[in-house]
């Protein structure tokens, strides 16, 4: 009768749990190896120095197709094998239905590269001296690598049809390139020290990664996770790459550290993307992303530069109560529902130049922003709703420069300059409501005046005046003298245009005049352009005339007073005239004959007749003044007709 070995093995003294059922033990709780003895030990048992590989190879083979389950003995089990390697390379493995059980082996290497596997195979807990390589092989039932210390784990092209189990794994290299997982992945409490490797890999069931460790990072580009992948508690730290993967699934990656980069550029997150309470100490990069279901970023460290550009937001996004310690760029991303950056903090070049905002975005930063240029960059985006606030401490501006502002709300705050805050050079106002309360105080406090800022840029905060022009015109900061007359007239046709649009005639009004005077300004630069033409500059001289006279008679349209005024300065001053040319035997006649004559030429549809006898001078100038007074009271009814409708 020949003996069994005499292998055995106790549960309870193992690293990893082997999970044995109680039938697999003995009386005394252990589990006794089946295999007919060839002295003490069966040959799977003996020493690796007392056997050669090929002979394990080539019996566990046997036991494989000759495998029985109503037979113990017969059973595919080699729990505790020692071998210094096994390479089953292009076969087929294949039992009675019951996993091919090598738990807690000592092997050297193990191979089943192109092979196919068609029972479960249970590697729980066993020690792998080098690799474990089984690129492009197919297995058919479950996988347990759970507890396996290996050198490396390679899976490159490998099929999953059913479950894989990694959770405890620790190897210095694990490589599933190309791999399709069809069923669940658990791989909790990972430990790899080296490259992981999951680029091209489709994942079809849920993937747990959580409270892992990828010492050098993990790369996983053009992967597809079709459900849930969970990095809750992982550490990544090295370079991390998840460049245009698909996440069919939410992902979690909440309380995760990364130490160094970590670039998702042209990702498509399919459900909502959470990032709460996440530690990033390097760059992170979104470019291109698309979140279709929107994101949560909230209470989040993001350490070093982070980077939006064009990414999409389909659906609302919250960065509320996270702290941007470097650079942040939002550069032509759209975020069609709302966004959130509620009491963040930016400490770092802040750039949103050219996104659009078509949901209701909340500006609201935290006190002590350290921007480097004191602006949050908005140039030419698109705002359609929402607020623009100013945080406590007054740090910030916001560069609106070429943007589009809709129903949203500028939160001037309580400052004696509160447009100071914004700059508003070229911005396109689509519904932008200059009458609500808050904006038509601002607007007023600070003279209607839209070209200057407070700080950025290194301004200044000394004020400039044009020549003696009044206050509420001529008040320039370095931002305005750095900017050309003609960007600033734009900037005031452009309110000018958005006011006429909401019927704010106030607002429409103010705007106009600036728009006015700063073509002026315009003209007067152009006048002393030397590389301009001589007829050029002519022009522009008589341009710059008409506009001050324009302004000077009437406010440009908006004031009818003026024109009243400058009438009956005419009259005085045509009647002075005419008492200084009516003399000889007439001279007897006195100015307030004169003056009554002046006024009758001003009003030309009342025949005037000199006090005297009349010479052509004085024909020729009452004409004249008849031609002056027709312009004025037609200028008159204009302007008070403009006035009323103001």
């Amino acid at each position: 009768m020949t003996e069994q070995c005499s292998y055995e093995l106790n549960p309870k003294t193992t690293d990893i749990e082997l999970q044995f059922s109680a039938a697999e033990l003995n009386d005394e709780g252990r589990w006794s190896c089946p295999h007919e003895a060839d002295g003490e030990f069966c040959i799977f048992h003996k020493p690796t120095g007392a056997k050669s590989s090929k002979e394990v190879q080539r019996e566990l083979l046997k036991k494989l197709r000759t495998a029985d389950n109503t037979d113990r003995t017969q059973l595919p089990q080699f729990v505790g094998i020692q071998v210094t390697q096994l390479d089953f390379s292009s076969q087929i493995l294949s039992s009675i239905g019951v996993p091919i059980d090598l738990r807690n082996g000592d092997i050297g290497s193990l191979s089943v590269k192109r092979s196919i596997v068609n029972d479960d195979l249970n590697l729980r807990g066993c020690t792998i001296n080098d690799s474990l390589i089984a690129d492009r092989a197919t297995f058919e039932g479950d996988v347990n690598l759970v507890g396996v210390e290996a050198a490396s784990i390679s899976g490159e092209g490998a099929q999953f049809k059913a479950r894989l189990l990694i959770e405890s794994i620790t190897t210095n290299t694990l490589s599933f390139e190309r791999a399709t997982f069809e069923g669940i992945i658990t791989g909790s409490s990972l430990e790899v020290s080296g490259e992981t490797n999951f680029v091209d890999a489709d994942f079809h069931d849920i993937t747990v990664f959580e409270r892992s460790s990828f010492q050098t990072g993990l790369h996983a580009q053009n992967a597809t996770f079709r459900r849930r992948v969970d990095f809750t508690e992982t550490l990544f730290g090295g370079q991390t790459n998840f460049s245009k993967v698909t996440f069919e699934g939410q992902l979690f990656l909440s309380m995760a550290l990364f130490e160094q980069g970590v670039v998702f550029d042209n990702v498509t997150f399919e459900e909502q993307f959470t990032l709460r309470m996440v530690t990033l100490r390097d760059t992170a990069s979104f470019d291109g992303a698309t979140f279709s279901e929107g994101a949560q970023m909230q209470e989040t460290a993001f350490r070093h530069d982070m980077s939006f550009k064009q990414a999409t937001f389909d659906e609302s996004i919250s960065f509320a109560n996270s702290n941007f310690h470097r650079s942040v760029d939002f550069r032509n991303a759209t975020m069609q529902e709302g966004a959130d950056f509620t009491q963040v903090r930016f400490g770092g070049d802040t750039n949103f130049e050219n996104t659009t905002f078509l949901g209701p975005v909340e500006f609201v930063p935290a006190n002590d922003c350290q921007l480097p240029t004191g602006r949050i960059n908005l140039r030419k985006t698109t705002i359609q709703k929402g607020t623009l606030a100013i945080p406590d401490d007054e740090a910030i501006v916001y560069d609106l420069e070429e943007a589009t502002i809709g129903k949203a709300t500028l939160g001037v705050g309580d400052t004696s300059q509160p447009l100071a805050y914004y700059r508003l050079v070229n911005v396109t106002y689509d519904g932008f409501d200059f009458a609500k309360g808050i904006h038509r105080n601002a607007f007023e406090a600070s003279h209607w005046n839209l070209h200057r800022t407070h700080r950025g840029d290194g301004d200044s905060t000394t004020s400039h005046f044009i020549g003696n022009l009044p206050r509420r015109f001529g008040v320039f900061m370095k931002e305005a003298s750095i900017l050309e007359p003609h960007d600033i007239e734009s900037t005031y046709l452009k309110a000018k245009n958005g006011a006429n649009e909401i019927g704010d005639s106030i607002a429409a009004s103010e705007f106009f005049q600036r728009e006015k005077l700063f073509r002026r300004l315009k003209h007067r630069q152009a006048a002393g352009d030397s590389k301009l033409s001589h007829l050029n500059r002519a022009k522009s001289v008589f341009n710059w005339g008409t506009n001050f006279v324009f302004s000077l008679i009437s406010g440009y349209g908006e004031k009818p007073f003026r024109v009243v005024f400058t009438s009956l300065f005419s009259i005085g001053v045509f009647a002075l005239i005419y008492n200084f040319l009516i003399d000889g035997p007439f001279e007897d006649a006195g100015f307030g004959d004169n003056l009554l004559f002046s006024f009758q030429s001003f009003i030309t549809f009342i025949l005037g007749t000199p006090p005297a006898a009349a010479d052509f001078e004085i024909q020729l100038l009452s004409s004249i003044q008849g031609f002056l007074g027709a312009f004025l009271i037609a200028l008159f009814v204009f302007t008070l007709t403009r006035s009323v409708d103001r």
